[in-house]
């Protein structure tokens, strides 16, 4: 009932969370959640995989996509200055 999600960094570990039964939408959260990370601020190609994951939620998934809009609203005013707030631009 609490259910479980990953934190994904490469496209293997997506893989075998997915094996697990872990659903996609905690995937992706954990995705997004990396680019808060100053570490990831250059990470540019993270950027575009997440960017793409949402366009690929928001055509499957309209209720998820909006949760993840707001959970990356609520990390861009908390996290200001990462990549993160390259995703509500």
């Amino acid at each position: 009932s609490l259910g479980s999600g990953a934190d994904c960094v490469s496209i293997g570990e997506v893989k075998r969370a997915l094996m697990a039964g872990i659903q996609k939408y905690k995937i992706v959260r954990a995705k997004i959640h990396h680019l808060t990370k100053f570490k990831e601020d250059e990470n540019k190609e993270l950027l575009y995989e997440v960017s793409g994951w949402l366009s690929y939620l928001n055509s499957i998934d309209k209720k998820r996509y909006r949760k993840a809009k707001i959970y990356i609203n609520k990390l861009s005013k908390k996290h200001p200055n990462t990549l993160v707030s390259e995703l509500i631009k």
